[in-house]
């Protein structure tokens, strides 16, 4: 990010582009990508999910803008965020709907567990469909 000096980032930019000039919008997302990609990158290695995380990142980033009230502390605001929609994926891929994920290690497989917490809900047995 082109920056002033330890802020990382113009805050005359971060101003502009909360104060709706879109050319500013567009270079400070543009400017804030790397630092994303890197931070999100490291979080999760290879895994998939990175251009996930990121553009979701950045729809928070700018869906929030206008909230920010330091411009100063856009780029502590920025990895804050960064850091947050990383620990709600990893919180979200440990369990499915608020619900803990349990890991039987004999056979590799995960369950479900039950929403009064007494643990994965027994397999139902399949069978045949009756016509």
């Amino acid at each position: 990010m082109r920056g002033n000096g330890r802020s990382g980032t113009d805050t005359e930019m971060v101003v502009a582009a909360r104060d709706g000039d879109q050319g500013a919008l567009e270079e400070l997302v543009a400017d804030s990508l790397p630092l994303v990609y890197n931070i999100v990158g490291r979080a999760l290695g290879a895994h998939s999910d990175v251009d996930d995380v990121v553009q979701e990142t950045l729809l928070r980033v700018v869906r929030g803008l206008s909230d920010l009230r330091d411009p100063d502390a856009f780029r502590s605001w920025l990895v804050a965020i960064t850091v947050r929609q990383v620990r709600n994926r990893d919180h979200y891929r440990r369990t499915r709907h608020g619900r803990p994920v349990q890991h039987d290690r004999r056979s590799g497989a995960f369950a479900v567990a039950q929403a009064d917490g007494r643990g994965p809900r027994p397999r139902q047995p399949r069978g045949r469909l009756r016509r």
